[in-house]
């Protein structure tokens, strides 16, 4: 099972080098993402992930991959060739990425014969929970359950969110 917190403060280091690296402000950030000022201030202490969508902008912004951004490694990474769409462009509104994310989501668990059923008792949520998730009504989970839906398809995050 992952360590959501190891992952928060591997998330928190990473953003703090990236944001050195690139010579931004939070403001900067926050604008990038679509969050406030406030919201890159407990990113970079570590007190909170941003949700998936606001991840994948903060790692556009700062031309890095969403695995590269959580420090995540996982031996079971699906080959893949990227072509590189900024985020925004990609998804530019929270109802584009959840549509993305609920077909990335079907595709991998029919990759991996996985019914919802079994998907929620790995990570943990009920099986409801994740019909939801592949349903039309555009719900994405939170960055720690996120963390271990990747974990039970042994993808990164980054192929599930294609970023």
């Amino acid at each position: 099972m992952i360590d959501t917190k190891e992952i928060l403060w591997n998330f928190a280091e990473e953003l703090n080098d990236k944001m050195i690296e690139h010579g931004v402000t939070y403001r900067q950030v926050a604008y990038a993402a679509r969050v406030t000022k406030g919201s890159v201030v407990h990113y970079k202490s570590g007190n909170a992930f941003p949700e998936p969508w606001t991840l994948t902008l903060i790692a556009d912004y700062l031309e890095c991959s969403v695995d590269e951004l959580l420090r995540y490694s996982n031996p079971h990474t699906f080959a893949r060739t990227r072509r590189w769409i900024p985020a925004i462009e990609k998804f530019p509104n929270w109802d584009i990425f959840a549509d993305y994310f609920r077909e990335r989501l079907t595709d991998l668990m029919n990759t991996k014969h996985m019914s919802a059923e079994e998907l929620g008792v790995a990570v943990g949520v009920s099986t409801r929970t994740i019909e939801m998730y592949l349903s039309v009504h555009r719900w994405t989970p939170d960055t720690p359950t996120f963390l271990r839906i990747c974990d039970a398809l042994d993808c990164t995050p980054s192929d599930l969110l294609g970023y």
